[in-house]
């Protein structure tokens, strides 16, 4: 007895498919969604899968590439049923499924899924030539509908969009599994979109932040969440920031996170710090007098050397004006010329030799 499942959104189709498929015999096991179903295909591999293609929870195309991507899957055949047929191209081979047919009327329809089945039980049995891989069954039963082609432009954009931002996307649903990734989240997660699909979002990262995600996504009701990137998340070896989005659409809630890839510029600031340390302690250790200063000639730090020499702390030193408190009044004009054409960035003179310090 063939195994049969089908996966839509449409509770009555859902009902219609078993009905129909039951009383031919048939062992059939639903699923609402894409999520659902992959989390039903752990423990039952069917030999035909019935799929939607316009699903939350991961959607009927992303499904179908999900599903041939996992070898112990390869055997399934897959036919799509679609609601949109009329409006949009669908190459059914290039997604990973077989067939296609196109939503009509009941009575259309289970002639068309029964005619499928019988093809393809024919080709087992007889070795007949496959007529129906990559076309639209029942094509002629529907027409198209402009308010749909519209939506499925504007669907066609933001995938665009999605697909070639620098940032990660992803999609939760309430118990926080994936249910969408776009392709710069497999950049950054290390992993493969099979993988990613129902997986939990938490299990990303390591333990350390898993509590600090948790905490984030429980408060999502109150708002937008967010962890900065100045205090950022290890995640496959990258620094990464996120925001944490709440998504309402009527019944369905989702939830949006944005992940940004802070790793360049944290580096950045490794360096830079480690360098500063590195200078300041050669500035320190240096028997060589050094004083910085602002534009205003206020002492901003002094070296180890230099307060020694002068018999002052750092504390006394700091935001006082160099010139009055440690030059001599006969060497300020000279000094004061100096300090004037390193502000304008003119190159330093000295007329009359060494500046001598209190």
């Amino acid at each position: 007895m063939k195994k049969i499942m089908v996966v839509d959104n449409d509770v009555m189709l859902l009902e219609f498919m078993s009905d129909l498929l039951e009383k031919e015999g048939y062992h059939v096991l639903t699923a609402k969604d894409g999520l659902t179903a992959l989390e039903k295909l752990k423990a039952y591999i069917p030999d035909i899968m019935f799929i939607d293609l316009v699903m939350p929870n991961i959607d009927g195309e992303k499904l179908c590439r999900t599903i041939r991507r996992i070898p112990e899957l390869n055997g399934i055949y897959i036919v799509i049923v679609s609601a949109i047929a009329a409006e949009q191209e669908i190459d059914v081979t290039e997604i990973g499924a077989n067939a296609c047919i196109a939503k009509g009327s009941f009575d259309k329809m289970s002639q068309h899924v029964l005619y499928v089945i019988n093809r393809l039980d024919n080709k087992v049995r007889e070795d007949i030539t496959d007529d129906i891989t990559g076309t639209i069954i029942g094509l002629e039963d529907v027409r198209s509908r402009d308010i749909t082609k519209e939506l499925l432009s504007c669907k066609r954009h933001s995938d665009t969009i999605l697909n070639n931002v620098s940032e990660g996307i992803l999609e939760l649903n309430l118990n926080n599994k994936v249910i969408y990734a776009n392709p710069f989240t497999h950049f950054l997660t290390g992993m493969r979109e099979e993988e990613l699909l129902g997986s939990y979002f938490t299990d990303l990262f390591d333990d350390p932040h898993k509590m600090r995600i948790k905490e984030l996504i429980d408060l999502i009701d109150s708002g937008p969440q967010e962890i900065a990137g100045d205090l950022p998340l290890k995640l496959s070896g990258k620094m990464v920031s996120l925001n944490i989005l709440p998504v309402y659409d009527g019944e369905h809630k989702s939830i949006i996170v944005i992940l940004n890839d802070n790793t360049k510029r944290k580096q950045a600031e490794y360096a830079l710090k480690k360098e500063k340390k590195f200078s300041e302690t050669l500035v320190q250790s240096s028997p060589t007098f050094f004083v910085a200063m602002n534009s205003e000639g206020k002492v901003l730090m002094m070296n180890k050397a230099m307060l020694e020499a002068i018999d002052y702390s750092l504390d006394e030193v700091v935001g006082k004006d160099y010139l009055t408190t440690f030059i001599p009044e006969s060497e300020r004009d000279n000094l004061s010329k100096i300090f004037d054409n390193l502000v304008l960035n003119r190159e330093p003179t000295i007329n009359d030799g060494p500046v001598k310090s209190r």
